[in-house]
């Protein structure tokens, strides 16, 4: 049965990517993909958990090169909930899991947003003072990713706070941009106008971390499936394919942050379908 990850620790060349673990989330498989029929699901029985639905995980990971620490994506926040037919949610461990790693708040000199949906924002502004959580953090995110959610009022929208933080001191990065030597921004549109993912090289490794292009394992087969909180459906299916076709086969490893089992994976090829396998090089974190 599938189940949310843990905290674990991906060593490349002379940097280290850390899963920081917020929490989790377990979906209703139709409510989360509106193509998963009890006739599809019963094709991919081993990405459902004992309930049925699909476990999530929620987090963020941490590039630590050399005297330089960047946090991609700040989780979902202190938040449980339980919607019938739709999604149960549990988070709130993030900075938890950062000291883990041996970090501290004020240790972050950058944070980066692959996107700005609620469940990677959610550390990012202290609810009651207001004040950044990352203090001496320059926050960095999409080109264009901020203007998409001014004035929204959608469910997965960034509060105002975060864009109040963003529209002030927020830095927009573009297609092919390094954030600092060894870690370069990758253009991944669909899930959101300015999705961005971040490609980390070291010597001869190299992974690439891909934020909500993907969600679950399954869409490694099944790339049409649609998830609910796709702005651009079909440009996320592009991005998919795209992505899907450079990492298939190859020594690139991929992190995803909502994948069950684990997040360090490779895309391989197998009996004409393609799989995700666990990558060689991760530690676990106790």
């Amino acid at each position: 049965m599938a189940a949310p990850c843990d905290q674990s620790t991906l060593t490349v060349g002379d940097v280290r990517i850390h899963y920081l673990p917020d929490g989790h989330g377990r979906f209703v498989p139709s409510a989360m993909f509106a193509a998963a029929t009890p006739e599809a699901l019963a094709q991919h029985p081993q990405y459902l958990d004992e309930a049925g639905r699909f476990p999530v995980s929620v987090g963020s990971f941490l590039i630590e090169s050399g005297d330089q620490n960047i946090l991609v994506d700040t989780g979902f926040g202190t938040v449980e909930m339980d919607v019938e037919g739709f999604a149960s949610m549990k988070s709130g461990k993030l900075l938890e899991s950062l000291a883990k790693a041996g970090k501290r708040p004020e240790d972050v000199q950058r944070v980066v947003f692959t996107h700005l949906h609620g469940d990677h924002v959610g550390w990012t502004v202290n609810p009651e003072t207001g004040a950044a959580v990352f203090p001496r953090a320059t926050h960095l995110v999409g080109a264009g990713e901020r203007e998409h959610w001014v004035g929204s009022t959608e469910d997965f929208a960034p509060s105002q706070p975060v864009q109040d933080l963003l529209n002030r001191s927020g830095v927009a990065l573009a297609d092919g941009e390094e954030v600092i030597p060894g870690v370069t921004v990758v253009e991944t549109h669909g899930h959101t106008p300015g999705h961005i993912s971040l490609v980390v090289a070291s010597g001869t490794g190299r992974a690439m971390i891909l934020g909500d292009v993907v969600h679950c394992p399954v869409q490694l087969e099944r790339a049409e499936w649609e998830m609910f909180a796709d702005v651009d459906p079909k440009a996320a299916k592009r991005t998919r394919d795209r992505l899907w076709a450079e990492l298939e086969g190859s020594s690139t490893v991929a992190a995803g942050g909502h994948m069950s089992d684990y997040v360090f994976g490779r895309v391989a090829p197998a009996q004409g379908k393609r799989q995700w396998v666990v990558a060689e090089g991760v530690s676990a974190v106790g």
